[in-house]
């Protein structure tokens, strides 16, 4: 039995998939691991490519009737026969060596470690200067590039682009959870916080290790203050419900009384400053409100 499965999760994004495949299969064919491709409601012509190119690249193609992110993440649990299951993003590309130190990351760990995430870098658009593009706004586009090795309890961040969790440990805390995770244009994430807060209670622990990288794509819309103050107000409405799920208070910073004292000066910096990281954290507040009072 492998020690591994890897699983891409995508709807409707056969190219990323054929680019992921084309780093990926070859590595997995290498050192024996075990493929997915887990289709979440893609339409049938995106869903013939990706089953062509599951096929072509060694992997089991599996397909959900019905979207959903965490839906597709589950299925791939129910799936795979591993010890661990590594997910990556449809648009995600490992390097060369990516599964290498993958392995060798996994088996160093402990019993008591159920979760380790993996660097991720961005690809940027071709032609398209970075600079503008801020520490806040790097963590919506799911990249985390600190080198080293840390417990998430020591504050080391970790994304669902790459990202490896014990079988046993997702399944003792009930899989992902339905209620968050990206369904459609819904951007709605917190899916793997869930998991990690719920497997510390149990007494597992999350790490970072920088060693197994994958590069992630990011389109040219990501680029503009536009889709980051989209994405911000999904990600503000997350934690929100994150907590919620969990079934826990919200930290003094989200109460929605200081949130919402907090608007009119920012909206003001944003309208005036250059700084994107106003429009960032105005949006955020904006959708913790907005799920914070819809679900009370």
């Amino acid at each position: 039995m492998s020690i591994v499965t890897i699983a891409i999760c995508t709807h409707n994004r056969a190219s990323d998939v054929r680019a992921c495949l084309e780093s990926t299969a070859p590595q997995a064919d290498q050192l024996g691991l075990s493929m997915l491709i887990i289709d979440s409601a893609s339409e049938p012509d995106q869903a013939a490519k990706l089953k062509q190119f599951a096929d072509e690249g060694g992997a089991v193609y599996i397909r959900c009737d019905q979207p959903g992110l965490s839906i597709a993440r589950n299925k791939a649990h129910e799936s795979a026969a591993s010890e661990w299951i590594v997910y990556l993003d449809d648009d995600a590309v490992p390097h060369k060596d990516w599964a290498e130190h993958l392995v060798k990351a996994l088996e160093a760990t402990d019993a008591s470690t159920a979760v380790v995430g993996g660097k991720i870098a961005p690809r940027w658009p071709d032609g398209m200067d970075a600079d503008h593009i801020t520490q806040r706004w790097m963590l919506l586009l799911s990249c985390v590039t600190e080198e080293g090795v840390g417990a998430v309890s020591d504050g080391h961040n970790i994304c669902g682009a790459n990202f490896a969790i014990r079988r046993s440990a997702l399944e003792a805390v009930g899989l992902f959870p339905l209620g968050l995770g990206r369904i459609g244009a819904r951007l709605i994430s917190g899916e793997e916080a869930y998991v990690i807060a719920r497997l510390e209670e149990l007494g597992f622990s999350s790490r970072y290790d920088s060693a197994f990288v994958v590069e992630h794509i990011i389109q040219p819309e990501r680029m503009q203050l536009e889709w980051a103050a989209k994405r911000a107000y999904w990600e503000g409405f997350s934690r929100a419900r994150l907590f919620k799920k969990l079934g826990r208070p919200s930290p003094p910073a989200m109460n929605p009384f200081k949130l919402a004292a907090t608007l009119p000066a920012l909206f003001g910096l944003k309208t005036f400053s250059s700084d994107p990281d106003f429009a960032i954290r105005y949006n955020m507040a904006l959708g913790s409100l907005a799920e914070q009072f819809a679900r009370a």
